[in-house]
């Protein structure tokens, strides 16, 4: 076993937490955590790293003084995974530099190229170029350039995900909705596209090595019940099967091999009601949901560990089984939102196999953060 250091970057957040646990299972013997936020640290409690080897920072402001620090004091290169849009950002705008110490996500090993990617209009052209099918949209900052958008009901989101989240995402019914939809992005650019009306949502994840020349998509996410404008939610993973045909996964394949991007990845499609798969954007960084692959069989953040100490990767490897994903907390909103009734939901977190922040042999940082949203609840109970 290479004692090689792995370098994890994100918020406090059960994405990186995901990360940890799945280098964890491998026994990686030196995992390195960057943890940037102030909220209640559930992450550093996990039992896979060492306290002594966590560092916190307040804001992203302060990522690449950190990293080149850090960076300058090692003989050997850190492998980095990503586990934030911010961060892969960062450490893109600054690739020349942080390269020299560190073994990075990339595309084309150019600096700058993934914030490029990060543009939605960027990602749906290369998607069309690959074959795959986009829903008609527009990018702009300017509401001017909509005077003859006409399709309605339509999505309006950021253009980059770095200047946005998900629940940023409104749905417009009409010119007047948009309109006043457009004024909340304040000269930053936008995207306009079709609504699709879905039949479901979708995502493969995978890894990217070689600069997208060997992808690994061992199988896809298919969401069961979501919460809004978000991806995360209680969900089915299972190995590729008839749902994606072979010649689908090879345009998604050479989509990634047109970018160039090497690293951990997630695309995300939606299913319309006539079965006609739509590209919506690719998130070059560890998924918030990719711990569910590491439960069904395939460590995505051990390949590319992997990858970066140079062993071989497998094929035969990319066996998956089906698994239930749910992240239990913010689930458990959502099914009293949406009426699924108590046992039914206790029915479905007893046969959920990954979790977003419970594992029964790492229970503190659920312990911890569960005490966290019951502090939480009671202050704005008193209020």
């Amino acid at each position: 076993m290479s004692k090689r250091q792995v370098l994890v970057i994100g918020g406090i957040h059960h994405n990186i937490l995901g990360v940890i646990r799945s280098l964890g299972f491998a026994r990686i013997p030196n995992i390195k955590v960057i943890l940037v936020g102030n909220e209640p640290d559930f992450v550093s409690r996990s039992k896979y790293i060492k306290k002594n080897n966590i560092i916190k920072i307040a804001s992203d402001n302060l990522l690449l003084d950190t990293l080149l620090k850090i960076g300058r004091e090692l003989q050997e290169k850190p492998i980095v995974i990503c586990s934030s849009d911010t961060s892969i950002s960062i450490i893109d705008q600054n690739y020349d530099e942080l390269s020299k110490f560190f073994i990075l996500p990339n595309a084309q090993n150019k600096q700058g190229e993934i914030n490029r990617l990060m543009s939605k209009n960027a990602q749906c052209q290369i998607a069309e170029q690959c074959g795959l099918n986009i829903p008609q949209s527009i990018c702009t900052d300017d509401a001017a350039n909509l005077d003859k958008w006409n399709i309605f009901p339509c999505i309006i989101k950021p253009s980059e995900s770095i200047n946005g989240s998900k629940s940023d995402i409104k749905i417009c019914h009409n010119s007047n909705e948009l309109e006043h939809a457009t004024s909340e992005f304040h000269g930053k650019e936008f995207q306009v596209q079709q609504f699709i009306e879905k039949d479901s949502e979708f995502q493969l994840i995978g890894c990217s090595l070689d600069h997208g020349k060997n992808v690994v998509i061992p199988g896809y996410t298919k969401i069961i019940r979501q919460p809004d404008n978000t991806n995360t939610g209680y969900l089915l993973y299972n190995g590729i099967d008839s749902f994606i045909s072979d010649a689908f996964l090879t345009k998604v394949k050479k989509f990634l091999q047109t970018t160039g991007y090497e690293g951990l990845f997630s695309v995300e499609f939606l299913r319309d009601k006539k079965g006609q798969d739509f590209f919506l954007e690719i998130n070059m960084r560890n998924d918030g949901n990719a711990f569910c692959v590491t439960a069904a069989g395939l460590n995505l953040p051990y390949l590319w560990y992997q990858n970066g100490i140079g062993a071989q990767v497998s094929e035969h490897s990319q066996n998956v089984r089906p698994v239930h994903f749910m992240p239990e907390i913010e689930d458990l909103r959502e099914a009293v939102h949406q009426k699924v009734g108590i046992f039914n939901w206790f029915r479905q977190l007893l046969k959920t196999e990954a979790h977003a922040v419970f594992y029964f042999k790492d229970p503190v940082p659920f312990l911890y953060k569960s005490l966290a949203e019951a502090r939480r609840l009671f202050k704005k109970s008193i209020k």
